[in-house]
């Protein structure tokens, strides 16, 4: 049996804030894979350069896109804003 799988075109970094903001708030990371996911299917639609928000109720990520189509993590929390 051989598998065979694509290399990701996505990677995900992380800004300072970020790991700041985890460490005080100590937020999950649950969201990270259905994160990852979404911007895959909709990466030529999404805004580059521009703070955008993902939530999948339990977790929220604030992130960008980056020019080189790189996902930025820019902070988060447990939860969604409402």
């Amino acid at each position: 049996m051989t598998i065979q799988s694509n290399p990701p075109r996505l990677t995900i970094t992380c800004k300072e804030h970020f790991w700041v903001s985890g460490l005080k708030r100590a937020f999950e990371l649950s969201a990270l894979i259905p994160l990852y996911v979404f911007v895959n299917e909709n990466i030529n639609t999404l805004p580059r350069e521009k703070d955008l928000e993902f939530t999948i109720g339990s977790s929220t990520l604030i992130y960008q896109i980056s020019k080189s189509n790189q996902i930025q993590l820019i902070t988060g929390w447990t939860g969604s804003r409402k």
